[in-house]
């Protein structure tokens, strides 16, 4: 009996353990830990390969689910597609220009991305 309230000690003192030496120095601000380079104010180059990355990715999944759509319907989507991914485009630029890029402006480069209808209060 002794041996397995003293197994069960150790166990609970290791987990304590484990949990306090959690590294604090890659925590954020609010106990999250940073995401792979996402620090801002971020170099130009680095945002646009990150934002060209993000693009390749959105047009494969969009395209999968695309393909269930009768042709006439699909070929209307790629345009609005398209003219959303324009604006996005323009905006990439717009906050590129001065060689970095801020918390801010990456979020107006989102707010392009998902439209005016995503962020309305409904």
């Amino acid at each position: 009996m002794k041996r397995i309230l003293s197994a069960v000690v150790a166990v609970v003192a290791l987990s304590f353990a484990a949990v306090a030496s959690a590294d604090p120095a890659r925590e954020g601000a609010k106990g999250h830990k940073e995401h792979d380079g996402k620090a801002f104010p971020m170099k130009a180059e680095t945002f646009q390969a990150r934002e060209a990355a993000h693009e390749a990715k959105w047009k494969g999944r969009f395209e999968t689910k695309i393909q269930k759509l009768p042709a006439d319907k699909a070929k209307i989507v790629r345009e609005r597609m398209q003219a959303r991914l324009g604006k996005v485009h323009a905006k990439v630029a717009e906050v590129t220009k001065d060689g970095t890029v801020t918390k801010e402006e990456a979020a107006e480069v989102r707010k392009a991305s998902h439209g005016e209808k995503h962020n309305k209060k409904r």
